[in-house]
């Protein structure tokens, strides 16, 4: 039984976030409402939890930082994870 709570390896972490820019990055004209609800319930949900690992919130913070360099940047997503 898988728990939402329990902690991912990292390489499952940073795949399902590189997927998550990805398709915010295509669709995000689309699903503006929904990505709103995930980062203020999800993101920053683990960045003020004092339960969150340091390299969880990293990881958050690596992904607000890309969809903000994406935005900036014309729409694909840079760089390397």
């Amino acid at each position: 039984m898988c728990s939402a709570l329990a902690p991912l390896p990292p390489l499952y972490s940073r795949a399902l976030l590189q997927i998550f820019v990805r398709l915010t990055v295509a669709f995000k004209d689309h699903l503006k409402a929904e990505i709103e609800v995930f980062v203020c319930n999800v993101f920053l949900r683990i960045l003020e939890s004092e339960n969150s690992t340091l390299e969880h919130k990293a990881l958050v913070l690596e992904v607000i930082r890309r969809l903000v360099r994406t935005k900036e940047g014309g729409g694909r997503a840079q760089g390397k994870w």
